[in-house]
């Protein structure tokens, strides 16, 4: 049994994991609620905080069975806060290896024009949260051009918003891709075994896997059939398969 620390996504709870408990019975999910732990991040530079924050709440949870292999699962925005804690790119976290999904490594840090349009998206996203009914939310969410390719978020009826209106504007000013770091440089240094994941009708994160594979980024890259951005829910059993394929290499791991 493998020991899976799963990071949801953006909107996304910890609920949304189920859907791959199924697929994957050789894994014990323990996913984490993101929410309570970006909320308490206010004090200082997020991308900083959330470093320490996340890597105390991975080591702890690793260190709870010692002997079980343990891999840190993130999905998009669960996957570039898993970027940001440093230790699990070192290699000094008690974990075997990580699998980061449709994860955008973060714009280059002279790419300032991007960021200025993305700050000025994620401004509108914000107010959005604070303003508008939850349906408009979804329909917004669901609209966007990223997820065209992808099948609606894991079924969760009736739809409702995973944290306080608040939480969720406060995490995407703090978090937003506009003032995220570059982490392509911390990819190429990266020593815990990485398998990255993107959709095969996800273009925009497919060539994103393509640069850093051609710039040297430490990691396996494998591309999932039928699936768009939301790669684990929109085709769970190939998602699965290579995740067992990719942990059968793990060191100290036998899937």
């Amino acid at each position: 049994m493998v020991r899976v620390i799963a990071l949801h996504g953006f909107l996304g709870r910890p609920s949304d994991w189920d859907v791959l408990r199924s697929a994957m019975p050789w894994a014990e999910f323990e996913a984490v609620d993101l929410w309570p732990l970006v909320g308490g991040v206010l004090a200082g530079p997020p991308w900083a905080e959330v470093d320490a924050v996340l890597e105390r709440e991975i080591r702890e949870r690793a260190r709870r069975e010692p002997l079980a292999p343990t891999i840190v699962l993130g999905y998009s925005f669960g996957a570039r806060l898993a970027l940001a804690v440093e230790a699990l790119a070192l290699g000094t976290l008690p974990v075997a290896g990580a699998c980061l999904v449709s994860c955008h490594p973060g714009l280059g840090e002279e790419d300032l024009d991007t960021r200025a349009v993305r700050r000025v998206n994620d401004e509108a996203w914000a107010l959005r949260f604070e303003t508008d009914t939850e349906e408009e939310i979804r329909q917004a969410w669901d609209g966007q051009p990223v997820l065209a390719s992808s099948a609606a978020a894991p079924g969760r009826a009736p739809w409702t918003l995973p944290a306080s209106r608040r939480a969720l504007a406060v995490a995407m000013r703090r978090f937003s891709l506009a003032g995220q770091p570059d982490f392509s440089e911390r990819l190429r240094r990266w020593r815990t075994p990485l398998l990255w994941v993107t959709g095969d009708d996800d273009w925009k994160f497919g060539d994103l896997a393509a640069w850093l594979h051609e710039t040297g980024a430490r990691a396996e890259f494998a591309s999932c059939p039928h699936a768009g951005h939301r790669v684990p829910w929109d085709n769970p059993v190939e998602f699965a398969a290579l995740v067992r394929r990719w942990l059968a290499g793990v060191p100290g791991i036998a899937a």
